[in-house]
């Protein structure tokens, strides 16, 4: 089974571009979020990386920045 992230990957190659992931360490493994409206930011950010890259680098940096 293809997650998003290897969605993104073979899209990036298509174009000939690196396509990297930084998960940082502090990042959970599972957050509660509306899983619908993270996927679409995430493919528009990557959607619009992929149009407007024609060399070079694609990444996707993970941070987790908690507040109480």
């Amino acid at each position: 089974m293809m997650t998003v992230l290897d969605i993104f990957k073979l899209l990036a190659q298509s174009k000939r571009l690196n396509f990297m992931v930084d998960f940082d360490i502090g990042t959970p493994k599972m957050i509660e979020a509306d899983k619908q409206r993270l996927l679409q930011v995430l493919r528009n950010f990557v959607g619009n990386a992929l149009k407007y890259t024609t060399r070079g680098s694609i990444g996707i940096c993970v941070r987790f920045n908690w507040h109480e």
